[in-house]
């Protein structure tokens, strides 16, 4: 059986279920056959019989089908885990390619660059400072010395403040995943 006609049986059943407790559900049969004649009483208790049974079958019929039916939708899923299965896989040595290409030490260059260059920025400000102050005590004209500040350090924070964001919300998606529906995560 398809699932289409496993699920069209169990509406059926279900149907059956509402029409037959429509009918005879909220009867108390017991107290019906105890207020009548002994030949209507058998036959309230046969109706009770023949109610119960149907009850029976249609639930044994119900929990075969849904059994089928959880079946399908197993092997239905099953199929589908190994698509996800490949493709994860190819996303997997995929991301680990691109880690491996992302050049750290680039980064330690880089740094070192930036601190040497702060330290002679600082020198050059330091030295600025110091002659607008003795011009201001001397009560002489201040210098043509100026300080200095890097444009393309502070478009390179800008930069690296948006890789940092970027960075954190991988990991936070990760937790995120894990929190909400139990998707373990690995450092790579």
């Amino acid at each position: 059986m398809s699932m289409t006609e496993i699920e069209s049986e169990l509406a059926q059943l279900k149907e059956e279920d509402r029409k037959d407790f429509s009918t005879h559900g909220r009867r108390d049969f017991k107290a019906e056959a105890e207020q009548v004649a002994a030949q209507e009483a058998a036959e309230i208790r046969a109706e009770a019989t023949l109610y119960a049974g149907r009850q029976r079958k249609r639930s044994a019929r119900r929990n075969e089908l849904e059994n089928a039916l959880a079946a399908l939708k197993a092997a239905d899923v099953s199929a589908k885990f190994d698509g996800i299965a490949k493709a994860h896989g190819e996303a997997l040595a995929e991301a680990h390619a691109a880690l491996s290409e992302i050049d750290f030490d680039a980064l330690t260059a880089l740094e070192e660059q930036i601190s040497h260059y702060l330290l002679t920025e600082a020198s050059v400000r330091k030295h600025a400072a110091e002659a607008v102050y003795t011009a201001k005590n001397a009560g002489v004209a201040v210098p043509d010395i100026q300080s200095i500040y890097s444009a393309r350090l502070s478009l390179t924070h800008d930069r690296l403040e948006r890789l940092k964001q970027q960075i954190s919300s991988s990991g936070q998606r990760a937790a995120h995943d894990q929190a909400r529906l139990g998707v373990n995560y690995v450092a790579i």
